[in-house]
């Protein structure tokens, strides 16, 4: 466990799509220490639930460096947890028609921060490497850095009538936005030992979602994203969100979406979609690398797109915290056993569990805990040394506002209503039908859940309604000796065939006639008689 993070998984808001004033497209006034030093402010005034930035300046790693200099050197950005680096980079598989348009493939890979700029730059982006064929048979090649990228706008231009080039932009955005890169080489750029577990693959899902499915391309489609270890979208809403999600979990294809905010701008810019703090992913993780990487392995319980916390979305009570004021032995007049000094140990609002050997003290915690309250009673050999030295803070909710109560572990017992199953009563829970009722009651209790009760006339019709169904049931299900479903619908009906069938090879033309005339006088009597 990180002694940072000691209370365990707790969630936190996570936006791993966040471009700074060094993107060669972006809002914020340009690569200026004006626009730095706002957009710095920007980021250290994000609500308090943000902890984790991914900071993207699509092909480059500038703005990452300077701000991970900020924070480290010049105690800048204190509000943000962690900043991971972000490469962002267009695919040369087109989404559509649109190519003026940027309508390319978004692949983005998200680095541990961990792994030095330096090696990032000269072990993977400067192995990126990319060649054209542009005007008059001229070929261009080179990897990707700022200079190449200029060269290959300068190339592309050149070759533009003189009134259209007002319509282009500078060398290096014609560059960046001409500059389109092959999967399979990315990955291969990837493989290294030094790289190895330090990185995940995302993908953006707009261009993706407008990528055709056609017979030559769903293979390419689903590959791509399928790939991926998750997929970005920016959404409007969580409605919008979720709809996009449904939508992936229809195609059967990788649905381990994140919301991010593609932050293009300042907060205060309400009409940009695309601006810092406008996201909605919550993760339980702790905020490092190895934490995300956790969403890989158990998305749906890891990751929540919600305008609130998910931690207050259920209020419940919960034990958050112990703390040992000084050594003590755990049994009076006995000193084999004892709990060491330990000032607070936090405790998680949901799953916790006690790690050690076994007789290492592990249910003696527990249960040492538990008998100091109404109802629980002490199953071990012996008399608790309950001092008060242990305490065992209570939060009665997990708001805002918080409520805790601090509990002195003593003789005298507490009243608090919680339910605590000892190790030897397990068995005990688990074998007996009685015990386990009066153990559902109990939780029933504890979570303040009503009996279900329905209007006696509905209650008898359901009884009524389902008994029937149920003789029904078992006449369809009927099989004879030979297992043969004798009243099944299929049976019948070829049973029904059969005998067609066979009483219309023995009867003549002219019975046929005199049947078909009986049915028609018989038709037309009943008819006559309802009239």
């Amino acid at each position: 466990m990180s002694i940072n993070y000691d209370r365990g998984s707790e969630w936190r808001k996570w936006d791993l799509h966040v471009h700074t004033p060094s993107s060669i497209c972006q809002n914020y006034g340009g690569d200026t220490d004006e626009a730095w030093e706002r957009y710095i402010s920007d980021l250290e005034s994000l609500p308090q639930e943000f902890s984790v930035l991914g900071i993207n300046d699509y092909l480059f790693i500038d703005g990452y460096e300077r701000l991970k200099k900020e924070k480290e050197e010049n105690n800048r950005l204190q509000n943000i947890d962690l900043l991971l680096p972000v490469l962002e980079f267009r695919l040369n598989n087109l989404a559509g028609i649109g190519f003026g348009k940027l309508d390319r493939i978004n692949l983005h890979v998200i680095f541990s921060d961990e792994i030095p700029v330096n090696i990032i730059k000269d072990q993977f982006l400067n192995t990126l490497v990319q060649s054209y064929i542009i005007n008059d048979g001229r070929k261009w090649d080179g990897v990707v850095t700022k200079g190449s990228l200029v060269e290959l706008g300068a190339e592309i231009k050149s070759g533009i009538p003189a009134e259209e080039i007002s319509k282009y932009g500078s060398d290096l955005e014609e560059g960046f936005n001409n500059l389109n890169l092959n999967l399979e080489n990315i990955i291969q750029s990837l493989n290294k030992e030094r790289f190895k577990g330090k990185y995940l693959i995302a993908v953006g899902k707009t261009e993706w979602d407008a990528m055709k499915w056609t017979g030559a391309s769903i293979a390419t489609k689903k590959h791509i994203i399928n790939t991926a270890d998750i997929v970005f979208t920016a959404s409007e809403s969580v409605v919008k969100f979720n709809s996009a999600k449904e939508k992936l979990v229809q195609q059967c294809v990788n649905s381990r979406l994140l919301d991010c905010s593609d932050a293009h701008d300042y907060s205060t810019n309400l009409s940009n979609k695309d601006r810092i703090g406008n996201c909605f992913t919550w993760i339980k993780a702790d905020p490092t690398f190895e934490g995300l990487k956790q969403v890989i392995y158990e998305p749906n319980e890891r990751i929540c797109i919600s305008e609130e916390n998910p931690f207050l979305l259920f209020d419940k009570p919960y034990f958050s915290a112990i703390s040992i004021e000084n050594d003590l032995n755990v049994f009076d007049g006995e000193t084999d056993l004892n709990f060491s000094k330990c000032e607070t140990i936090p405790l998680n609002q949901n799953l916790v569990t006690i790690i050690g050997g076994r007789g290492e003290g592990k249910s003696m915690l527990v249960e040492y805990l538990a008998s100091s309250f109404v109802d629980n009673e002490q199953s071990k050999n012996g008399v608790f040394n309950k001092n008060g030295e242990v305490k065992l803070s209570y939060n009665k909710t997990n708001s805002d506002l918080e409520e805790i109560i601090s509990f002195d572990i003593i003789e005298k017992k507490h009243p608090l209503e919680f339910i605590y199953i000892s190790q030897g009563m397990l068995k005990k829970y688990a074998g007996e039908s009685e015990e386990k009722n009066k153990l559902a009651e109990s939780m029933k209790k504890l979570a303040r859940l009503s009996e279900v009760s329905f209007d006696d006339h509905l209650d008898h019709e359901i009884i009524t309604k389902t008994n029937k169904y149920s003789e029904l049931k078992s006449i369809l299900e009927y099989e004879n000796e030979e297992g043969i479903s004798t009243n099944s619908i299929s049976f019948l009906s070829e049973r029904k065939d059969r005998v067609q069938s066979f009483i219309d090879n023995i009867t003549t033309e002219e019975n046929k006639k005199k049947l078909k005339d009986y049915a028609s006088d018989l038709e037309s009597l009943n008819k006559s008689n309802l009239d």
